[in-house]
């Protein structure tokens, strides 16, 4: 329980510093399901997977500020790719001003993207290693609840 208070704490700690517009981030995180033990993963930049946590770089993400509107990049820290999103799939890209690079955190523990107004969410609500992540229209459901972890 007490990790579980710390990566919630952590998650509304930056959702209001970027709220509050003083984006000044620069800390790495691990994006876990909240359901599972499901860590988002880069190892595939084709489409975005969560696998089983295993603290390997490739599940590290840093939180990097973006416009003054409190919109941020997600960045991988064993790449320098930014997740971006093609045909509604979770994909990584090189960093461009694209609209789809652009993710807020949500009070509800959601990650939202700007671009296609939709959840960052797990295929099919199948918590099994492997799948493939996308975005959905809000559904409310456990497959787009996210736990930031602090590294």
């Amino acid at each position: 329980m007490k990790h579980f208070q710390r990566s919630v704490s952590i998650f509304f700690l930056l959702w209001t510093v970027i709220v509050a517009q003083e984006c000044y981030l620069d800390r790495t995180f691990y994006i876990k399901a909240a359901v599972g033990g499901l860590s988002l993963d880069g190892s595939y930049p084709d489409n975005v997977k969560v696998i089983d946590y295993n603290g390997q770089a490739q599940q590290r993400w840093i939180i990097e500020c973006g416009d003054q509107s409190g919109h941020f990049f997600i960045v991988n820290a064993y790449n320098g790719l930014v997740l971006d999103v093609q045909n509604l799939y979770v994909v990584l890209k090189t960093k461009s001003s694209s609209v789809s690079q652009q993710w807020t955190l949500n009070w509800n523990s959601t990650i939202f993207n700007v671009g296609y107004n939709r959840n960052m969410d797990i295929y099919q609500g199948d918590f099994v290693s492997g799948n493939n992540v996308l975005i959905y229209q809000n559904s409310g459901l456990p497959q787009q609840i996210w736990n930031l972890q602090e590294v």
